[in-house]
């Protein structure tokens, strides 16, 4: 209950059904398929079963990575919680066995997952790059300097769009 509280004072007009992250704690012990009939049983719709899903299939990797005391880059953490949904990074927030695994989660949620291209798919073809995979590819890396750090602005991102459309 606190966790909830904490997240809706937090990140105010954020979406998060509370409903959700305590039905992941009621149904924990369940497997997947077990899990899956509930939800047909009483009509969940599609996104609530994909959230619910993905979260199962997910979370103890992700938080054995990020309770990890090894060095975690904020790109790797980044990667590890950027599909999860509000619900699922709570639910994560609660079941976190040490602070420096709480501390990454937080760390994600009010920083790492409001990091946003200014960038987009007409500059890179403005800089001659052909629409196709090699989209994804430049804004991935694009992302990842700007997670990193190593960029901050639009003419930072467009400054090395440049250089990674000419390799």
């Amino acid at each position: 209950e606190k966790k909830i509280t904490w997240f809706k004072k937090s990140f105010p007009g954020q979406d998060l059904a509370a409903w959700m992250v305590y039905f992941i704690f009621l149904t924990r012990r369940l497997k997947l398929p077990q899990l899956n009939q509930l939800c047909r049983d009483y009509s969940f719709n599609k996104q609530a079963l994909a959230k619910l899903n993905f979260f199962k299939k997910n979370s103890k990797s992700a938080l054995k990575v990020i309770s990890s005391p090894s060095k975690l880059s904020t790109h790797e953490l980044y990667q590890q919680l950027r599909s999860f949904s509000n619900e699922g990074l709570l639910a994560l927030l609660c079941l976190a066995p040490a602070s420096l695994a709480q501390k990454r989660i937080k760390l994600f949620l009010k920083k790492l997952s409001k990091i946003r291209l200014m960038i987009r798919g007409e500059h890179l073809k403005r800089l001659g790059l052909k629409p196709g995979p090699r989209y994804r590819q430049v804004l991935r890396q694009l992302l990842l300097a700007k997670i990193e750090g190593r960029i901050a602005s639009f003419t930072d991102e467009l400054r090395l769009a440049r250089r990674l459309v000419k390799n």
